[in-house]
């Protein structure tokens, strides 16, 4: 896999100190810098692992950029902590039963970014992404798309 091609972002495989890394390219073609860093920062795990991770973020990020695009936000175009948060608990509704949710979100977005249909089990792994980010966001975070 030289490129992942997903519907708002790209997967690229590069080198980075001698080992296969990836870059991931947004919307507009430019590199998502917030990636490059977590690409830098697992480095020293094994490849497969690399992969799979950066494979995950990949997917976990096409899928908050088509609910950008997809979902109704507030009149200045900001995302308050707690609507950000419903989106990100509605992945794993999304990965799994897609417009079989019970997530009016998930469905929403799987109405045009097809889910990929995953296990349970599956998903627990990959959706450990929105632990992370939840964890990240201040309390008073506010996020304009």
């Amino acid at each position: 896999m030289r490129t992942f091609i997903l519907k708002n972002v790209s997967l690229v495989l590069r080198e980075s100190n001698g080992k296969d890394t990836w870059r991931l390219l947004g919307p507009d073609g430019l590199p998502i810098r917030a990636f490059d860093v977590f690409a830098k920062a697992i480095l020293r795990l094994p490849y497969h692992t690399r992969r799979s991770y950066s494979r995950w973020l990949a997917e976990f990020l096409d899928y908050l950029f088509e609910a950008s695009q997809r979902l109704e936000f507030e009149k200045d175009g900001a995302v308050g902590r707690e609507f950000l948060r419903d989106v990100i608990e509605a992945y794993d509704d999304y990965l799994v039963l897609g417009t079989d949710a019970g997530s009016p979100i998930a469905i929403r977005i799987s109405q045009t970014l097809p889910s990929p249909l995953v296990s349970r089990r599956s998903s627990a792994t990959m959706n450990a992404w929105d632990f992370c980010v939840q964890l990240l966001l201040p309390t008073n975070c506010r996020l304009t798309i």
